[in-house]
């Protein structure tokens, strides 16, 4: 499996871009505002995206799709159809976006062949176009609907949490993810909304199945301090990634 990380800050780290997530090149999650530059860093087209999802309707998970759209119409049309899974209303968060950020953009699209917006939520299992089986958990973020996704991918679990404080749907996602990529948006904070190391502490109990955790959507980490007290806890491979860091999972 590869791993990349287009982004791997919060709303509020300087420096770096928007939290977000790619797998194989062709699934991304969270597509934040910055994950079209990203892209192009990497370079890999945007056209490559078969599938989408979105873990919660703020700014820095979702608006990067306006600019995506652009591309997908003028500059590099997709292989096929994108199927973008959002939490319930997040077709109309969508299409509000790219109608705010390019008005009359809309209009122009032949929006039926370019994607197809499915709102999903807790508790949904599906399977998408490419054979992906997907199921979708409840996340405590914000008084939002805001949800993780549990996916098999080359013969392993992969739980991606987005934004979240903790909560039953993140330990049930964790205690069945071989792979568990979640926010710590804080160290030494108790931030609400979102994690930080006492409620990380709080969650091990869970990770104990964990072959990789990857900790994303930081602003002041101490990387280093952080992968040595966690591996007090859990068994497996601790990362902290930075913008554009890819790994391969064997």
């Amino acid at each position: 499996m590869l791993l990349r990380f287009l982004g791997t800050g919060s709303a509020f780290t300087p420096g770096r871009m928007f939290s977000s997530v790619l797998l194989n090149d062709r699934v991304l999650i969270d597509p934040s505002p910055t994950s079209p530059v990203a892209l192009k860093y990497l370079g890999i087209p945007t056209g490559a995206i078969h599938t989408v999802l979105v873990t919660h309707m703020h700014g820095d998970h979702f608006m990067g799709l306006p600019f995506l759209l652009l591309h997908w119409h003028y500059r590099d049309p997709p292989e096929r159809s994108i199927e973008i899974y959002t939490p319930v209303g997040g077709e109309k968060a969508i299409l509000k976006a790219a109608e705010l950020s390019y008005p009359n953009l809309i209009e122009k699209v032949d929006l039926k062949r370019i994607w197809r917006v499915r709102e999903v939520s807790p508790g949904k299992k599906f399977t998408t176009g490419s054979g992906m089986k997907v199921e979708v958990f409840e996340m405590d973020h914000a008084s939002i609907p805001a949800q993780g996704c549990l996916m098999e991918l080359d013969g392993l679990t992969v739980g991606v949490t987005g934004d979240t404080d903790l909560c039953p749907g993140l330990e049930d996602m964790a205690e069945r993810s071989d792979i568990l990529i979640t926010e710590l948006s804080s160290w030494e904070r108790d931030i609400p909304s979102h994690l930080s190391r006492s409620k990380l502490e709080a969650l091990t109990p869970h990770l104990r199945g964990i072959k990789h955790l990857f900790l994303t959507h930081t602003e002041d980490i101490p990387a280093q301090s952080v992968k040595e007290h966690l591996r007090l806890y859990i068994p497996g491979e601790v990362y902290v990634p930075n913008d554009l860091s890819t790994y391969v999972i064997e």
